[in-house]
This record gives C-alpha cells, structure tokens and sequence, in this order.
C-alpha cells in the first residue's frame, strides 16, 4: 500500500474515494517543518503554491502573499485558553445557578 500511495497516489485516490470528502483548506502540519527541518506532511509550502491557479496566484501576489496561510493570524498572537471556547463563551440555553 505505501508503495502505491508513493508511486501513483492520485489514482489510488480516485480508486478507494481516500480524501474525497477533505474540505478546501489549509490543515495542520501542511508546511509546517519539524525540529529536523523535514515536513511532518506531504504537504509543502512548494508544492501547495504549484497546484494554485493563475487567479489564485495573482491574487496573492497582489498581497505580498505567497500561501493563503499568509492571511491568518500568526500562532505566536493568539493566546492558548485554559479550558478552550467553553471558558469564554456560554450558551443562550444556560440558566445561571
């Protein structure tokens, strides 16, 4: 099987339906490198920009972007909660006690 993923993913893909539901996006780990310097995906930045369209790239160019990863907040900027959303948010359904 990993012979198979390596050598003809995409047709082994459209054979078994594996990702035919992944959502469009950007996932974790897609371009992230480990303490090695090795990607812990498949995914790089490299070749996440070579399956871009024109329209795609012209956009981001426009930007100074090069990933669409370009315009979310930085990791280091947002402050890692406790106990999550749950300590910060409460539901219409909640009574106080």
């Amino acid at each position: 099987m990993q012979k198979r993923i390596i050598e003809d993913n995409e047709a082994l893909k459209k054979e078994s339906g594996v990702q035919s539901y992944v959502t469009m996006g950007l996932h974790y780990g897609d371009g992230v490198k480990d303490s090695t310097g090795n990607f812990f995906k498949k995914k790089n930045s490299e070749e996440i920009q070579n399956k871009y369209t024109a329209a795609d790239k012209e956009i981001l160019k426009a930007y100074a972007a090069t990933v669409w990863e370009d315009f979310f907040t930085p990791v280091n900027d947002m402050p890692v909660k406790p106990l999550g959303v749950a300590t910060t948010t409460r539901s219409r359904s909640c009574k106080p006690r």
